[in-house]
């Protein structure tokens, strides 16, 4: 798997990026960075979410810590997600009060459909692009690799100046 900077000869700074996601959909969360850790990455991406709190460590100064430090959050939009009270009333709000600063970047990804969004997430573009979750695609593999497009999508245009900007490609498999 090989995502890279076909045109650039410098890379931009480290990116991290922060999933929001309920324990129920660990293994979406999971299958994404997964993906995202098997790339030969041009730039430093780091992932983070909950499983990384040490133990003994407050957990939830850790995840504002991570949430405040984030250049990325992907929030994992599932029936479980959007009916957590800690994801609704803790970790969206302050992923959105930092993307209205201009200090973070919040995609959501669309696991499986759901009436009871958040109206400012309403607002947002989705992953996938097409609006259709995850769950509906005939291709679980086709859908994820939309997904992953459009998180590299998200760090070139954000995170390279545009005398560095260059055009990016995902292989998956046997691509």
């Amino acid at each position: 798997m090989l995502a890279r900077c076909l045109l650039s000869t410098e890379s931009a700074e480290e990116v991290r990026i922060f999933y929001s996601y309920s324990r129920e959909d660990s293994g979406f969360r999971s299958l994404i960075d997964d993906m995202l850790g098997r790339f030969k990455w041009d730039v430093d991406v780091r992932t983070w979410y909950d499983s990384y709190i040490p133990a003994g460590n407050e957990w939830e100064k850790e995840i504002f810590r991570n949430i405040d430090a984030a250049d990325i959050i992907l929030l994992f939009v599932t029936k479980h997600f959007v009916s957590s009270s800690y994801c609704q009333g803790v970790e969206v709000p302050r992923a959105l009060a930092r993307h209205e600063r201009g200090e973070a970047t919040v995609i959501p990804v669309l696991i499986e459909h759901t009436d009871q969004l958040n109206p400012m997430l309403k607002k947002l573009q989705f992953l996938p692009r097409n609006g259709r979750p995850i769950n509906a695609w005939g291709d679980r593999d086709e859908a994820i690799h939309s997904v992953v497009q459009g998180i590299v999508d998200v760090i070139v245009s954000a995170r390279l100046n545009p005398a560095g900007r260059c055009r990016w490609q995902v292989r998956l498999g046997s691509d």
